[in-house]
């Protein structure tokens, strides 16, 4: 009998797999990416376009030594140390004065008027030249007023080979915070620059070169880039060359005028090897002007 039951015993199904156990819930999730925003319209470009020649116009470069210049009536007497070379002065932070303005970095800056510069390859009469340049911050005690100037500006007006001429380097970070003076002007934007001008008189007006680049805009463009735009008095609405606009949502369009042909004020926009159409635009302030784009 007890052989019996062992053989049954043997035969029998053997016991199946424990219940699974539910898994506890993963830590990671998945989003998918979404839609990519489209393109903007003809309409929205012909407003970026008017957009970015409402910064380069307003962006004036000499704001900047502006700044500069009132930085320096915080200055107290050994703070910051400070060297005169000629119409150049020169100063060194990180000290703060008896009325407790801290002054951080290093910088210079310089102001001619009527005057013949030769310096390197420049050996031109002048009828204004200003500059600095440097890393300074100066932060008065409250900290309510605040003078960043992070970076390059160079104006210069002057006689060139054709007559009247214009030079213009501005790049870096700027801003002015508290001061009156500067409150309607783009130094209290969060505003990041490069602008590089090149403007000759020739017998039928202005004429040379543009090239720029500006980010933290607040309008349909976002940031916009360009090199070498060339503008003329000849066809004052449109230029010759292409520009880089990029929306909110990242995108980057290409805008691209042939002003030096048709001078119909219209370009043609793409996204990539897409084409949009064609845009429209005025940038005549670019060329237009007595004084210069800025002062009009």
């Amino acid at each position: 009998m007890l052989t019996v039951l062992l053989v049954l015993s043997a035969c029998a199904d053997p016991p199946g797999p424990a219940p699974e156990q539910p898994r506890p819930p993963s830590a990671w999730t998945y989003t998918p990416e979404a839609d990519p925003a489209p393109p903007l319209t003809v309409a929205e470009l012909e407003q970026g376009l008017d957009e970015v020649v409402d910064a380069l116009v307003t962006t004036r470069p000499t704001t900047v030594t502006d700044l500069f210049d009132e930085a320096m009536t915080h200055r107290g007497d050994d703070c910051p140390a400070s060297e005169e070379n000629g119409a150049q002065t020169m100063v060194a932070g990180d000290c703060t004065t008896d009325d407790g303005w801290s002054w951080y970095g290093v910088g210079a800056v310089s102001h001619l008027r009527n005057f013949h510069v030769v310096l390197g390859e420049i050996d031109n009469f002048h009828y204004v030249w200003h500059f600095s340049t440097g890393n300074v911050q100066v932060i008065a005690a409250d900290g309510r007023v605040r003078y960043e100037l992070l970076g390059t500006t160079w104006y210069r007006d002057y006689e060139g080979d054709t007559g009247r001429a214009l030079s213009i380097e501005l790049w870096g970070e700027f801003q002015g915070i508290g001061t009156p003076t500067f409150d309607d002007t783009w130094i209290v934007e969060d505003r990041a620059v490069e602008l590089y001008v090149e403007l000759q008189t020739v017998s039928g007006g202005w004429e040379g070169t543009w090239s720029a680049g500006m980010s933290r805009l607040p309008g349909v463009v976002w940031a916009f880039s360009f090199g070498e735009l060339a503008v003329s008095a000849a066809c004052a609405e449109e230029p010759t060359g292409a520009l880089e606009l990029q929306d909110q949502a990242g995108t980057w369009h290409t805008v691209v005028f042939d002003g030096d042909t048709e001078c119909d004020g219209c370009g043609v926009a793409w996204v990539g090897d897409t084409e949009i159409g064609a845009v429209c635009a005025d940038l005549s302030p670019l060329v237009e002007f007595e004084v210069d784009p800025w002062e009009g």
